[in-house]
């Protein structure tokens, strides 16, 4: 992910990524070439090994008694094709290697310490997901960005996550650390976070609200790699928790009370009087 790239895309010279659930597992023209050199009674096997934080890729070649005639000789069983999507695995000449397929774009917010990085593949189902240095509950994908140095933050959600760097950090070896982490991610058979559900609002008030900013503010928020959570309401005051691009954004607060307010009062007389960040 070159600058030249990162500087097309945040001008819109480069459309946006649309996301899509990973292809199925696939031969590169180098291993279907070396596969058609092998004896008669020969085989391809594929097979996925626990490593950490995923699976890794075994593949060697071997005899096969059962195989038929005019059958590709590759052995690999359903959920071992089903964990690789995605991948393709190549030969280089002297060894089976596998390769993730991914595309990524770096994109500017409104934040200076903030980027977003949209990507071809679903990162996470459901909501948005934000995560911390240092919280031992982040699934593998969030340690893995949150171990790049100079992050603080990481909101996952849908084909896209955004992170929060220190002030110091370089955006040119973030964007080489983060792409590097997704790629491994998915070569050890990552797989999206699973939705996590959403909490039922506890009363008609909270239910009003939340539809309100689902219509109104979240769909820009997020696009601009932020998140809204509603923490509370007490006595007409709508308590927000900032995730990802809007939580240190020196024009969040603006978002805030111009946007996010504005839109609750109007929709809600009388039963919300103001908003807060918590």
């Amino acid at each position: 992910m070159s600058l030249f790239t990162t500087i097309k895309t945040a001008l819109g010279l480069i459309p946006p990524l649309a996301p899509k659930h990973p292809e199925p597992f696939q031969l590169s023209a180098n291993a279907r070439k070396r596969i058609d050199q092998f004896a008669p009674g020969r085989a391809l096997h594929v097979a996925t090994v626990p490593a950490a934080g995923g699976y890794t890729v075994r593949a060697w070649e071997g005899s096969d008694g059962m195989l038929e005639e005019g059958v590709a000789p590759v052995v690999i069983s359903e959920e071992d094709h089903e964990r690789l999507a995605g991948t393709t695995l190549d030969w280089d000449g002297e060894r089976w290697t596998t390769r993730a397929r991914l595309a990524i774009q770096a994109t500017e917010t409104p934040n200076p310490n903030g980027r977003k990085y949209e990507t071809d593949r679903y990162l996470a189902l459901g909501r948005p997901q934000g995560f911390s240095k240092g919280d031992e509950t982040a699934p593998p994908l969030a340690q893995r960005i949150l171990g790049i140095e100079g992050i603080q933050n990481v909101l996952v959600y849908a084909h896209t996550l955004t992170v929060e760097r220190e002030t110091e950090a370089s955006w040119a070896a973030t964007d080489r650390e983060v792409e590097a982490q997704l790629r491994e991610y998915f070569l050890l058979c990552g797989q999206a976070l699973p939705d996590p559900g959403t909490a039922e609002p506890g009363t008609d008030l909270e239910g009003d609200v939340l539809r309100v900013l689902q219509e109104h503010a979240l769909p820009y928020i997020r696009s601009h790699g932020g998140n809204l959570e509603l923490v509370d309401i007490r006595e007409g005051v709508v308590r927000l928790h900032l995730e990802g691009a809007c939580g240190s954004c020196p024009a969040s607060q603006i978002t805030l009370k111009v946007g996010v307010e504005r839109a609750l009062l109007e929709a809600l007389p009388g039963r919300v009087v103001r908003v807060e960040a918590v």
